[in-house]
């Protein structure tokens, strides 16, 4: 056998003696690492709140949470840490849970990045995406019931008054602001509410509401009410009156 064939056998033979003997490194698995995230409601809409939910399967605390938004993307970085009672924690112990509310939202397409730390340092992250849709038309259609102008035909000289009414699912609703717009000959009414609380009774709540219309041309003059619930529109109404010149 030549010299560099025993050499290379010798070799080969080390290299498998000392593999036998060096155990596999196993890395553990870092604390803070990602279980699970999903959103609730599973399907938003835009009249509900969106909640983000982070599960861990480590015992840690929560310490802090920092969110950013751009657009129709979400940042959520969460800080984890030991617990004061850390000697309670077992390997029994349940998954560490996280719920981070990201607020009512437009209808859209939404990406939510999340990472988690641990004392400072990067452990995780994860992401998932979710669709919110337009809030069902059945109770935006209680919202605006009539549109009316009185006198029904004003003049030139009159003052006629601009009359919305509808209703609320439920009582609660609360009137913010009311605008109301004239440029040539249209007319613009925004209604903002507020939604009920908790506590809200589940009756029908009408309501009526009125805007004073001043030196009106002659003419036809059309009308669009708008009703936005915390900031979304939700319903719409449009009517046209003539305006016929003083005698």
């Amino acid at each position: 056998m030549k010299r560099y064939q025993i050499i290379a056998v010798v070799f080969i033979a080390i290299t498998a003696v000392s593999s036998a003997q060096i155990p596999k490194l196993m890395f553990p698995v870092k604390k803070g690492a990602i279980l699970d995230t999903w959103i609730e409601p599973v399907s938003p809409n835009n009249l509900t709140a969106v909640t983000l939910h982070v599960s861990i399967a480590d015992c840690l605390q929560l310490d802090h949470v920092d969110i950013q938004r751009i657009a129709n993307m979400f940042r959520v970085t969460i800080y984890w840490d030991d617990p004061a009672d850390g000697n309670n924690c077992t390997p029994d112990s349940p998954p560490t849970y996280h719920e981070e509310p990201l607020g009512t939202l437009s209808s859209g397409k939404y990406l939510v990045s999340i990472r988690s730390y641990y004392q400072s340092r990067m452990v995780d992250f994860d992401h998932l995406s979710f669709q919110v849709s337009e809030a069902p038309s059945a109770c935006a259609a209680q919202n605006i019931g009539n549109v009316w102008i009185e006198p029904e035909v004003p003049t030139t000289s009159d003052t006629a008054t601009l009359h919305v009414s509808g209703e609320w699912p439920t009582s609660g609703f609360s009137l913010n602001s009311m605008l109301t717009m004239t440029f040539q000959r249209t007319v613009k009414m925004n209604m903002y509410w507020s939604s009920p609380g908790s506590a809200a009774a589940p009756v029908i709540t009408p309501y009526e509401h009125e805007a004073i219309l001043r030196y009106l041309m002659n003419g036809t003059y059309t009308v669009r009410v708008e009703s936005y619930l915390d900031g979304k529109l939700v319903d719409w109404a449009e009517m046209s009156f003539e305006v016929k010149p003083a005698n």
